[in-house]
């Protein structure tokens, strides 16, 4: 077992880093401004060790293709039961979208249909490609705040653009906001289109700070009227909002949950705290110029944390959406005392039926130097994918505590799938899952539960935005740091 992980790691890495050298593209995580790399870059240099899933239907029309790639993700997504995906549901509300928009040969409509309907399930492995016309202008201006749902249950504003709507109607700081366009708060995030991210939201959580994030943006003159109180005022007020464009500047803190990064960039960062703690921050785990070797470069990181005797060590996954599940091992067994089993592919077989692969079983084996210190996992709602197998891992540890504010993403399993669409779109969707003990690992379920809990949640109270927001401040890592100063003390 372990010559065949090697041999995949080793695979994975000429193929992934000859594949960039080639000139593998970029893509853009659009309105967000973030470059960053995504599945479809890392999964076609894998088909030599797990094979693909493909479907061509370009040539079909509009709603010929529809039908076709309903059939194919109803007989082939890896998660309908986990999900309590109603697949004659999802297709007796779209396909009506569809036929319409050929009929009237509305491309637009047609686009937004079949995007529609990928992102009705719930999977951050489902995505389809991003049109900039269609989508940009739906997003493209802000009503001058930004929102969220604190702690005891109030949604406050928590930034308030310079200049912006919100300024310049009397909108202030932590203000709580009560209605939006004659309706509780609650109900209007509730009904927020979430489908601009390059995938969709797995669990409720992410859901939920997705409905928050763009709640404050529409198109250019858009009519918003909001209910609010601000802090000290005696009674509450309303406030007619119109979105003014601001070059997407105000989409841009969504750097708080995705890690801006490319190929180019390195996969790491590493850093020796004040508190005496070795940090490390990994973006993604995947090669790149810059470390062809990551496994190396991480183990480096660690044998430098524990020469100079690090009180602790701090690793940041959040914003970690991109890696090769083939790592997993060469990081999570600097931190296991003995030989872990991790997880078996269930993939369609010649029958079409689903079923594991031992084959490609993954298993965690000791590694050096081994790591005995305090060690605090920092996760995010975007943590998502192989970087959730590392953290899931660790948290197996006795001396391993996992934090953040919410779980992480709840999106795990096997990339691979496309599929080609009319106006030259393409769909891509998970072509197997990841299961551990016979039951699936991490990916979150119908509910939107799923994913690494953290064992020390900390709440978002007002405190915390200020914190954050006014005064600069990185909450969760200053409580990394106390925790391993507290395990220290012990």
């Amino acid at each position: 077992m372990r010559i065949l992980v090697n041999l995949a790691v080793g695979a994975i890495t000429v193929a992934l880093v000859a594949g960039l050298f080639a000139g593998c593209a970029r893509t853009q995580a659009q309105l967000t401004r973030l470059t960053r790399p995504v599945t479809s870059i890392i999964t076609p240099l894998l088909t030599p060790i797990f094979g693909r899933a493909e479907g061509d239907f370009s040539n079909l029309s509009r709603v010929k293709a529809f039908e076709a790639l309903h059939a194919k993700l109803a007989a082939e997504y890896p998660f309908t039961a986990h999900k309590a995906i109603d697949w004659q549901a999802l297709h007796d509300a779209y396909a009506p979208r569809v036929a319409a928009a050929e009929a009237a040969r509305d491309e637009d409509a047609y686009y937004l249909a079949l995007r529609s309907y990928i992102y009705a399930i719930p999977d951050g492995m489902m995505g389809m490609t991003y049109r900039n016309e269609v989508l940009d202008p739906r997003v493209e201006a802000s009503f001058g705040l930004r929102v969220m749902t604190v702690e005891d249950g109030r949604t406050i504003a928590y930034a308030i653009e310079d200049g912006g709507p919100a300024a310049q109607a009397g909108i202030a700081w932590g203000a709580e906001i009560l209605t939006w366009n004659n309706k509780p708060i609650a109900e209007a995030l509730a009904q927020v289109e979430t489908f601009w991210p390059d995938a969709p939201a797995a669990t409720t959580a992410l859901r939920q700070l997705r409905a928050q994030h763009y709640l404050r943006r529409g198109p250019e003159n858009a009519q918003a009227l909001v209910g609010y109180k601000n802090p000290g005022a005696p009674e509450a007020a309303l406030a007619p909002l119109k979105a003014a464009k601001d070059g997407y500047e105000g989409l841009k803190d969504a750097s708080q949950f995705y890690a801006s990064i490319d190929e180019e960039s390195d996969p790491m960062r590493t850093e020796r705290l004040a508190s005496g703690a070795a940090y490390i921050r990994i973006f993604f785990m995947a090669p790149s110029f810059s470390t062809p070797f990551p496994a190396q470069a991480f183990r480096n990181a660690l044998e430098e944390a524990v020469k100079d005797q690090a009180s602790g060590i701090i690793l940041d996954l959040r914003g970690n959406g991109t890696g090769v599940d083939a790592f997993i091992p060469e990081f999570a067994g600097h931190f296991v005392e003995k030989e872990m089993p991790f997880n078996t592919t269930v993939v369609l077989n010649e029958n079409r039926v689903f079923e594991a692969n031992h084959d490609l079983d993954l298993l965690i084996t000791p590694q050096e130097p081994r790591v005995s210190c305090p060690v605090v996992v920092l996760v995010s709602a975007s943590t998502s994918g192989s970087c959730e197998g590392l953290a899931w891992a660790l948290q197996q540890q006795p001396n391993v505590t996992v934090m953040g504010f919410h779980g992480t993403g709840g999106v795990y399993g096997l990339a691979g799938g496309e599929i080609q669409m009319p106006g030259g779109f393409t769909v891509l969707y998970p072509m197997g899952r990841y299961e551990c003990e016979g039951k699936i690992l991490l990916t979150a379920d119908g509910a939107g539960n799923g994913g690494v809990q953290p064992g020390i949640r900390l709440p978002i109270t007002e405190e915390v935005l200020r914190a954050m927001r006014l005064e600069g401040r990185d909450v969760l890592l200053e409580a990394a740091e106390a925790r391993i100063q507290e395990a220290e003390g012990k």
